[in-house]
């Protein structure tokens, strides 16, 4: 991870690990937390261009108090939605296909489908690491069947070899990751759009 730094998340506040992928010219910053720890760090970064993997508080409330550029801030599109309420009032780059970007590190920002929050984006470093936020979790009524199926799918078609979650600081295989999605996949059962786990 020699291109990528991060702060742990924490339990009170509720604040998810941030992420900082050092490019030649911007520092690429995955979520920005709620803390004032996270906001603190992320503020003293000159050149940053942000990215959100999902709308949830405690991976974006710090972009209420951050100034950021349209062009300069990435999301998707249920993320845009919540961003347009008066507390944040802010545009982004809605990410509906992937970007790549090149920086002395190449950055693949993808739409993936998550059972845990609409519009969620994972983050892929150099082909080899995957930052998928919560985009692993299930939401509190379990796996969306549909989701889990198209999840599934969308990080077979993406290249890395290893998967970093959010609030949690191990770093997981690529192929025990889907194993283990596609294993609650199989306990789907007919006419129940969840799979309780």
């Amino acid at each position: 991870m020699d291109r990528i730094d991060f702060l742990p998340s924490s339990e009170n506040p509720l604040s998810a690990d941030v992420y900082l992928i050092r490019g030649d010219e911007y520092t690429y910053v995955v979520d920005v937390g709620s803390s004032d720890g996270a906001y603190a760090l992320i503020q003293e970064i000159d050149k940053k261009k942000v990215i959100i993997t999902h709308f949830h508080d405690d991976h974006m409330k710090n972009l209420s108090r951050l100034e950021i550029a349209k062009e300069d801030l990435f999301i998707g599109e249920h993320t845009q939605k919540v961003l347009r309420i008066p507390a944040y009032n802010k545009e982004g780059t809605v990410v509906t296909a992937p970007i790549t970007i090149t920086d002395g590190v190449s950055i693949t920002i993808w739409p993936v489908p998550s059972s845990h929050a609409k519009g969620s984006l994972g983050v892929t470093v150099d082909n080899e690491y995957l930052l998928i936020g919560d985009g692993y979790y299930c939401s509190s009524k379990g796996y969306n069947v549909s989701l889990l199926h198209d999840e599934i799918k969308t990080l077979k078609g993406m290249s890395f070899t290893k998967v970093i979650k959010s609030h949690d600081e191990k770093i997981y295989d690529r192929d025990e990751v889907i194993a283990e999605l596609e294993n609650i996949y199989a306990r789907n059962e007919k006419g129940n759009p969840y799979i309780n786990i």
